[in-house]
């Protein structure tokens, strides 16, 4: 399981992820269900969690928790679409993303990624045929993000990482 560090925030390791993850995912489905009423308002959750990560980049003080949040909803999201259309999903969780050349480089690079994962969504229920590409994406783009966030001693002034 995932450390505070000395600043509040929760240390996620590749070693606790996983586990961080399934938890968070448990802690929102208890709270709030399983189930959306439509993809609209799936895509209208993730863009308010999204939201508020860039809001608490914004106040200087990325908050890893609204990262936590953001890859809850989507992973129950993609659960939901899949339940929906009978595919299975854990093939693709297993795989990372496709999205090329994604270098974090500070936090509001980070939001900017989501933001494209997010709008590759959108673009799927547009259609009415809401996909799981990219909530995916979002899951795998938002986890690398929470590890570069919460790696011990990381600030913006470090250079970035490519994931």
């Amino acid at each position: 399981m995932s450390k505070k560090n000395s600043n509040g925030w929760t240390q996620v390791t590749n070693d606790t992820i996983k586990d961080d993850i399934v938890l968070a995912v448990l802690r929102t489905e208890k709270k709030h269900g399983s189930n959306f009423s439509s993809a609209h308002e799936l895509y209208a959750v993730l863009l308010e969690e999204i939201e508020e990560f860039q809001d608490s980049c914004e106040e200087g003080d990325p908050d890893p928790a609204e990262l936590m949040d953001t890859i809850s909803a989507a992973y129950l999201g993609a659960l939901w679409i899949s339940k929906d259309n009978g595919k299975d999903i854990s093939s693709f969780l297993a795989k990372k993303s496709d999205i090329e050349d994604l270098v974090i480089e500070d936090a509001q690079g980070l939001c900017a990624a989501m933001f494209r994962c997010i709008k590759i969504f959108w673009a799927s229920v547009k259609k009415n045929e809401p996909s799981l590409e990219g909530l995916l994406k979002l899951i795998y783009v938002t986890s690398e993000g929470l590890l570069w966030l919460c790696q011990e001693g990381r600030n913006e002034s470090q250079e970035g990482d490519r994931i």
